[in-house]
């Protein structure tokens, strides 16, 4: 923008609709813009004692004044506020000496000319110049000015953006130690920058929620419906626990631990008075069916210990036993950290080492025969292996033995002298359920171990011997307690819903079928045919040859056995919780399996447990004969 000088007396008009001031007010250039590029000349008259001030404000301002001074001593005064900017100054005098005066209220002054051409002087001429330098360091309150953000632009119109102004002027040059900066934007101190939008989002906010529909947030369980199987269950804490059975003998009346019974009452004791765990009673099963009833959840708290005969708990990361109806004793494995290899080394002299598992409540004792040991970088584990307490009845522990009858006996009697060591017992008892038939003099004839003698004489009988899981007691089963064809008049043992079962597999096995089968003694022996009742008996089985077979008893239990075991079959195998209605289902318990409606009736011929708490699963494998 160029301005043309008017004449003297007439309206000058710098924009349109603009009123030209009168000459003793101040004239302000300013614009928007970030450059303003103007120039000013004016002729004032003699008559005239103008006060010219040019104020620059702006980013970047390059701006000439020129002005022609009457021969009065004008005063002119520039004045540059908060930049640094280019000054050229041209003034032409009159004869008389001026009173000239620059002020530049700056940091640094970047370039400064000034041009005159004075008069002649008439007596001594003098241009003197005085420098001020002022710092304010002062610093602002924690509060003031420099927590607050700057503006992005410095324009007029918005000097500044949701900050608070400085508390002294905008001419502070220091601030917190800190230069304000030479270029014509620094209106204000160094500080962080803004963000790129001054409509910020969020300022210094957490973030909310990815939903507001959640359910809680750190809330307390609320109260469930009434129907509901359960209400707020808790995990058993850490710890050993051990529950506590009291045989039902000895159910008469419960007493207080501390207190004292009058003499002669029969009283219960609760076992557990000191705190300490105690080997858990477990009563006879009853007669009646047990029935696990149809639910919709089924919690089971499931725990499982590995114990010394002292009691010295071995903690197993995992712990699997298995017992078959062709089985005499538990067989079993598990897992310890290495650790505990001191206190399963048994003395060179001693016995072998003894362990009970206790799995729900139930104990079963163990004997240790294998320990492996695996180690690698930061892992140390023991591979232990056994079976059941009977073992000490077989090899290696026992040595064989030659036995033979010189008089009539009956076979339990027979299986009585047999655990004798030198005719004295060896503390082993019998729990007979064959039975009993009579042996004439030299029919029994037999050399091996203690177990395989009460095996072989479980086998003429039609059935099996297996270990009680605790005490020193052999049990001699039937292998069919009941003929097959007649389970339907049978009570079950057990009555077991799919819904209790995790998994199932059924097998279908196709055996001849056989009606009829020949017992035969050999010399001296009886020879008897056993045929299944209500048939012809016109399929004959294999002829069976025993020399236990000297009555008529023994023929029809072992026929028996023989002509059961024929036909269709099929065989199941479920997995189930251990379920405190039913416990560990041995073999040899008739089982009523009821599936899509049809119930099937089957005895368990095999159990294994798989014990990796908080899980423990039992694998049972049923022999079911559709009729």
């Amino acid at each position: 923008m160029v301005y043309a000088p008017p004449a003297p007396g007439q309206l000058v008009t710098l924009f349109a609709g603009y009123e030209p001031p009168a000459l003793d007010d101040r004239v302000w250039l300013c614009a928007d813009a970030g450059v303003v590029r103007a120039t000013l000349q004016a002729v004032v008259p003699a008559s005239a004692r103008p006060r010219l001030e040019m104020v620059a404000r702006g980013a970047r301002d390059r701006s000439w004044l020129r002005v022609l001074l009457p021969a009065s001593a004008p005063s002119l005064r520039l004045r540059a506020r908060e930049r640094s900017i280019p000054i050229r100054v041209t003034a032409t005098l009159s004869s008389s000496a001026p009173s000239l005066g620059l002020a530049v209220r700056v940091a640094t002054v970047q370039r400064a000319r000034l041009a005159s051409v004075l008069p002649s002087p008439a007596g001594s001429f003098g241009l003197g110049g005085r420098a001020t330098l002022a710092r304010d360091q002062a610093l602002p309150a924690a509060t003031g000015p420099s927590a607050e953000a700057p503006a992005r632009d410095q324009r007029a119109t918005a000097p500044h953006a949701e900050t608070r102004r400085l508390r002294r002027a905008t001419r502070a040059v220091h601030a917190e130690a800190a230069s304000i900066r030479a270029a014509a934007r620094a209106g204000h101190r160094d500080r962080e920058r803004t963000r790129d939008r001054l409509r910020l989002d969020q300022q210094e906010a957490r973030p909310i929620g990815l939903r507001l529909d959640a359910g809680h947030h750190v809330a307390q369980p609320v109260e469930t419906v009434l129907g509901a199987p359960h209400t707020a269950a808790l995990w058993p804490l850490p710890g050993r626990w051990t529950p506590c059975y009291v045989p039902e003998v000895l159910a008469r009346v419960r007493l207080d631990c501390r207190a004292l019974p009058p003499l002669g009452d029969a009283v219960e004791l609760p076992g557990c008075c000191d705190g300490r765990p105690r080997p858990p009673w477990v009563p006879e099963p009853p007669t009646a069916t047990r029935i696990v009833p149809i639910r919709r959840l089924y919690l089971v708290r499931n725990t499982v210990t590995l114990t010394l005969l002292d009691g010295t708990e071995i903690p197993a990361a995992s712990l699997r036993l298995a017992l078959e109806a062709d089985a005499w004793a538990w067989s079993w494995s598990a897992r310890v950290p290495g650790a505990a290899l001191a206190r399963l080394q048994a003395e060179p002299e001693a016995p072998a080492v003894e362990l009970i598992a206790t799995v729900n409540a139930h104990p079963i004792r163990l004997r240790l025969d294998s320990i492996a040991r695996a180690r690698s970088f930061g892992s140390n584990w023991l591979d232990l292996g056994g079976r059941g307490r009977a073992a000490v009845l077989g090899a290696p522990t026992a040595a064989p033995r030659a036995r033979t009858n010189t008089e009539s006996r009956s076979a339990r009697q027979l299986l009585d002298a047999a655990l004798t060591d030198n005719g004295v017992p060896i503390g082993w008892t019998l729990d007979w359920q064959l039975e009993d038939w009579t042996v004439p003099a030299g029919a029994w004839s037999h050399t091996g171990t203690f177990i395989e003698a009460a095996a072989r004489i479980a086998e003429a009988g039609g059935g099996y011997v297996q270990g009680h899981d605790t005490e020193p007691v052999l049990r001699l089963l039937p292998w069919y307690p009941r003929p097959p064809w007649a389970w339907a008049e049978t009570t079950p043992d057990i009555a077991l819903p799919e819904d209790a079962c995790h998994t199932e597999r059924i097998e279908w096995i196709a055996r001849p079928d056989y009606d009829a089968v020949w017992i035969s003694g050999g010399e001296g022996g009886r020879r008897d045919r056993v045929r299944r009742a209500g048939r012809a008996g016109d399929t004959q089985a294999p002829t069976c040859v025993d020399a236990l077979a000297t009555d008529v008893v023994m023929t029809r239990q072992r026929g028996l056995r023989l002509l059961a075991d024929t036909g269709r079959q099929a065989h199941i195998t479920l997995r189930a919780p251990v379920h405190p209605e039913t416990g560990i289902i041995h073999p040899g318990q008739l089982i009523g399996y009821t599936e899509g409606g049809t119930t099937r009736l089957g005895l368990s011929r095999a159990v294994e447990l798989d014990c990796r708490l908080p899980e423990v699963w039992q694998s049972i494998r049923i022999e079911s004969h559709p009729t």
